[in-house]
């Protein structure tokens, strides 16, 4: 099955001759400037798929609080909720004001068994633990994958080394909870895009460059249906 990830593309027009330092002077053979293009591209969608996973571990986290606060909630609820209106409220209207306190009560109950089910069958807290080292793992590699194309002098070896590391990587994904949930893909596309404008970063999905995409009003990615999948604005 294939896997979820952010990635990208930088437009060739913007990309120059020679190393990421900007040294024009230095042409490259067609076959070099094709893995420095490489390089550079894999650096991005790996930073995307970083912020992807760190993006997961803190909804996860989120909700693990959440539940946290909603099981505290419940415990007062019923504890002091319930026996604090019998002394508070008048008996001509303490009937109906416990019909109102128990349908609330119901409520926060059912949502704290719901985030309970969620949880387990979600397994977040070895989600959690495995995505931030995916994430650590993925920006770690953009950063070798940087200082590659960055270096004065194309390093073919050192390059090579990253891919199988990378495969490595990516066999590291398709393990029980490395996978990452769909809907933070566009999240880490979106976050390379505005990270790195100047890179004009393309979408390798629907083909639109982010600077197309910044003037797509922001409510087309709050939309359900005729997304793109990959950068999470209406096609």
């Amino acid at each position: 099955m294939r896997r979820k990830n952010p990635e990208v593309l930088i437009t060739k027009d913007l990309m120059s001759t020679g190393t990421g330092r900007g040294d024009g002077a230095q042409l490259l053979s067609p076959r070099i400037q094709a893995l420095v293009d490489e390089a550079r591209n894999r650096r991005l969608t790996l930073e995307a798929i970083a912020h992807g996973y760190r993006s997961n571990v803190s909804r996860v986290e989120s909700l693990q609080k959440l539940l946290d606060v909603l099981s505290v909630l419940i415990a007062i609820w019923f504890v002091a909720v319930l026996w604090g209106i019998q002394e508070a409220v008048p008996a001509a209207r303490l009937e109906t004001v416990k019909i109102a306190v128990n349908l609330v009560g119901t409520g926060l109950s059912l949502a704290v068994v719901s985030l309970v089910i969620l949880s387990w069958r979600g397994e977040w807290r070895g989600i959690t633990e495995r995505h931030r080292q995916l994430a650590d793992f993925a920006a770690k590699l953009a950063g070798r994958y940087r200082n590659i194309y960055e270096a004065v002098t194309f390093d073919e070896a050192k390059f090579r080394k990253v891919e199988e590391e990378r495969q490595d990587f990516e066999s590291q994904q398709n393990l029980p909870l490395g996978s990452m949930p769909p809907s933070c893909v566009p999240e880490g596309f979106r976050h390379v895009g505005k990270s790195y404008p100047q890179q004009n970063v393309r979408c390798h999905v629907c083909n639109r460059t982010w600077s197309e995409l910044q003037l797509v009003p922001w409510w087309h990615t709050r939309v359900v249906f005729g997304k793109c999948e990959n950068c999470g604005f209406v096609k």
